[in-house]
């Protein structure tokens, strides 16, 4: 008797209403739920009312269909590993075996903040001129430091860091300073 009292329930002309919740579920209610609500056509049996599954099912396709962000180009990629193979190398020039430890450490902030550059989704519009800026002030540092390699190693780490955010808009947190 129960079940028949269901089913006749189930089975009335009342309309079901298809609304969209602000965090993107779907909402199936027998009352209006708002002004976007979409009314649905009944076919008169229960299979007419999606189920939880498919519910799930619907929200999870809607929410997979967002664009992940695009990546640098591949000349932009080799670019960037370019530069920061080179700064590694000279850097390891500058320390005695002796001092393998301190060396490590700005390598490993190296390799961390070349991962966050290769991870940049835009390059800025004026990076040819970014460049040659921060090419001129490796050069000065040089010049200026060429004496204490060990401070010119953390002056360029700490430069390079200065380009990418300058290049990719790429924040202080992201990258580790030495």
């Amino acid at each position: 008797m129960v079940s028949a009292s269901l089913l006749s329930v189930s089975l009335s002309a009342q309309p079901i209403y298809k609304c969209v919740h602000e965090d993107g579920r779907l909402i199936f209610s027998d009352t209006q739920c708002g002004d976007q609500a979409e009314i649905l056509e009944q076919e008169g049996s229960l299979n007419s009312i999606p189920s939880f599954a498919q519910q799930a099912e619907i929200t999870r396709s809607e929410s997979t269909t967002d664009k992940k962000p695009e990546e640098l180009s591949i000349s932009e990629r080799n670019q960037v590993n370019n530069r920061y193979t080179q700064l590694s190398r000279e850097i390891e020039a500058f320390f005695l075996y002796s001092e393998r430890h301190e060396l490590q450490h700005l390598q490993s902030v190296l390799a961390h903040n070349h991962q966050t550059a290769l991870r940049a989704t835009s390059i800025a519009e004026d990076a040819h001129a970014v460049n040659q800026r921060f090419n001129q002030q490796a050069r000065d540092l040089r010049t200026r430091l060429w004496q204490n390699k060990k401070l010119m190693a953390r002056e360029l780490i700490k430069l390079e860091a200065q380009r990418d955010a300058a290049l990719y808009g790429l924040t202080s947190s992201k990258q580790r300073r030495p």
